[in-house]
């Protein structure tokens, strides 16, 4: 068997709060039979493509849903997000809703938290397309809840 000496360069990410171990110039030997094969990257110019063509598509928070859950997913915004919104543009029919407001205190006068509007939405992601991880969830609803722009925040909750 033939020695190939392979190099890798990683970009690595933390979120904040973690405690990563990161070896640097560290020589790692690996001894015995492999099988080899080429590996197919994507670029970044593809992913972006794929990123921007699902962002494109979905216009309205009823798109993010698989078509045949639907009404399930209705029943559950109408139940559990709603009542934690002050409007929702340009009004509150789940089949129009684009952008949301989450309301500072409910009917009875309680502070609505940024933790109850997460797990509202969480209770959602059961309904979600097929095509759609709940990273595209996570994206989509940090671009669209006011004041609520953290992706890894609704991942956490997601």
């Amino acid at each position: 068997m033939n020695e190939d000496k392979i190099e890798n360069n990683y970009n690595m990410h933390f979120e904040t709060g973690s405690n990563p171990t990161i070896f640097n110039n560290a020589k790692i030997e690996v001894h015995g039979d492999f099988i080899t094969t080429t590996m197919k990257r994507k670029n970044n110019h593809e992913t972006e493509n794929e990123q921007q063509g699902n962002s494109a598509r979905i216009k309205k928070f009823s798109d993010l849903f698989d078509p045949s859950m639907k009404t399930k997913a209705e029943a559950e915004y109408k139940q559990s997000v709603q009542p934690l919104l002050v409007n929702c543009t340009p009004d509150s029919a789940f089949m129009r809703v684009v952008s949301f407001q989450p309301r500072e205190k409910d009917n009875d006068g309680n502070k609505i938290s940024k933790v109850q509007v997460y797990k509202a939405f969480g209770k959602m992601k059961i309904y979600l397309s097929k095509d759609l991880s709940e990273e595209d969830y996570a994206k989509w609803l940090s671009s669209h809840v006011d004041g609520m722009t953290s992706i890894s925040s609704w991942q956490r909750y997601l």
